[in-house]
């Protein structure tokens, strides 16, 4: 028997419409129905209003400008961050949270200020900051070390350093090996 045939389904879709059918025109009632508001009400309404009224804020800067911030340290972006030397960039750096065992959040700073410095063509201060990233990753953290060793190796080889590159590609290669011997037991 097909659902077209099944008296328990016509009568289903039957009430289901039946049952739309109430709940819309429940909902639209005419505007005659409505109860309307004359003239001097609407004027007793309005002059009853004593408060004083201020249109919402329009934008964010208007928003923002309606808390009181405190201003903290500066915030800077890989972009803006270039054009600082390098003790400035030092100093963010120690300013920032220690790492912990896991989230090593400076060196990854550091790979993306390297990664806009050597897309910009400045490979040499890139290399360094790739550098920078190398050693800030704890001994413990091998595979870490091997991804940012690899990402030198990278960054070097687009500064035609080729043999550099291809010690630190060796280097992360080396890393991952250990630290898979290391997890599997089997140093």
């Amino acid at each position: 028997m097909t659902t077209e045939a099944n008296p328990l389904f016509r009568f289903l879709r039957v009430a289901a419409a039946a049952a739309l059918t109430c709940a819309l025109l429940a909902a639209c009632q005419p505007a005659s129905e409505r109860p309307a508001l004359s003239l001097e009400q609407a004027r007793e309404a309005t002059a009853s209003f004593t408060g004083s009224f201020t249109p919402p804020p329009k934008g964010a800067r208007e928003i923002l400008a309606s808390f009181d911030l405190i201003p903290g340290p500066p915030t800077y972006g890989c972009g803006a961050v270039v054009s600082l030397t390098d003790e400035e960039i030092s100093e963010m750096v120690e300013a920032m949270p220690p790492n912990r065992l896991g989230a090593f959040h400076r060196g990854k700073f550091f790979t993306g200020l390297a990664r806009t410095l050597i897309f910009q063509g400045n490979y040499p201060r890139g290399v360094k900051m790739m550098r920078w990233a190398i050693d800030d990753v704890p001994d413990q953290l091998r595979g870490g070390r091997s991804r940012y060793q690899a990402l030198l190796g990278l960054f070097q080889a687009y500064a035609g350093d080729f043999d550099t590159a291809e010690t630190n590609v060796d280097r992360a290669s080396s890393n991952l090996v250990q630290s898979y011997k290391h997890l599997s037991g089997t140093s």
